[in-house]
């Protein structure tokens, strides 16, 4: 008989961290002594935040797709995530920008300013090298700190993004016709559950990039154009040739991804019915034909 009884996990210790703690994870340390100590298994995991839980995001994520399909026929999913988590990334996005423009503009006039002191000793100002270089200290220390927050929080919408995600598709296959279950594989399901969703954890950890990386490519070209003068377009312009190449194995990537999931659906729908045709094909002792055909699947 399945016990009835459910665990009851730790509480997690970010939801009472105080600020100086969560700013650098304070929180974590008995988590580490503990598995120093004696490891960690299941019963040491902690209960989700209360912003992960996947009914809550799945009940959100649901009220705006049945909004935005109704406006939206195409795009209703696109739209509705964007309303949940939009603003959670744009927040992120502009204080990685203010901190990746302030790290390029100041980093290089301080070390600029340190050199010429070693290469002028007798020329430079002994107080001003020492503020370059406090300065210096300080926005490393500041960019390592947002950096580390930054991407730990673009990891957590990403994680929600996966999580209300995988809810709305557990959902829907709930409510499926017999009509729909006929048109839809296990397979299809289980992949989408599987590997679909988990491109929000790759797809959007990078994705302010796509501004920020112009951005300070300009800035770097204007900084390498004051120290170097025209030579510095040279290595610009080298590297800008390789965007039409990544281009090119963007789509061929594109392409071969679409085909491999193809070939995931096929294979896990047949592993589904061989599983549940087990009695009958051991009865007609069928094992070494399927056996080739899971074989022939999974080439």
């Amino acid at each position: 008989m399945e016990s009835t009884v459910q665990s009851i996990k730790k509480k997690n210790p970010r939801e009472e961290a105080n600020c100086i703690s969560a700013l650098f994870f304070f929180y974590m340390i008995p988590t580490f002594i503990q598995n120093y100590r004696k490891g960690v298994n299941r019963d040491d995991v902690y209960e989700p935040l209360k912003a992960h839980a996947s009914a809550t995001l799945g009940d959100k994520l649901e009220a705006l797709w049945n909004d935005a399909t109704r406006k939206y026929e195409k795009f209703g999913l696109h739209v509705a995530l964007f309303k949940l988590f939009g603003f959670e990334l744009i927040l992120i996005a502009v204080v990685k920008l203010i901190s990746e423009v302030i790290t390029l503009i100041v980093m290089p006039m301080c070390v600029d300013n340190l050199v010429s002191y070693y290469e002028h000793r007798s020329e430079a100002n002994v107080e001003d090298t020492y503020i370059y270089g406090s300065v210096l200290i300080g926005i490393l220390f500041l960019d390592g700190i947002v950096d580390h927050h930054a991407m730990l929080a673009i990891m957590h919408v990403c994680m929600k993004m996966r999580v209300s995600c995988c809810s709305l598709i557990y959902r829907k296959s709930l409510r499926l016709s017999r009509t729909s279950l006929a048109q839809t594989t296990v397979g299809q399901v289980i992949n989408l559950l599987s590997t679909d969703v988990s491109k929000f954890d790759q797809t959007f950890v990078l994705y302010h990039y796509a501004f920020l990386g112009p951005l300070e490519t300009m800035i770097g070209t204007y900084l390498l154009y004051r120290t170097l003068g025209v030579a510095a377009f040279a290595g610009i312009a080298f590297l800008l040739l390789f965007i039409p190449l990544q281009l090119y194995l963007c789509k061929k990537i594109a392409v071969l991804r679409l085909r491999t999931a193809f070939r995931t659906d096929e294979r896990v729908r047949l592993m589904n019915e061989i599983l549940n045709g087990i009695q009958v094909i051991k009865m007609y002792t069928w094992e070494k034909p399927f056996a080739k055909l899971i074989d022939l699947a999974r080439r």
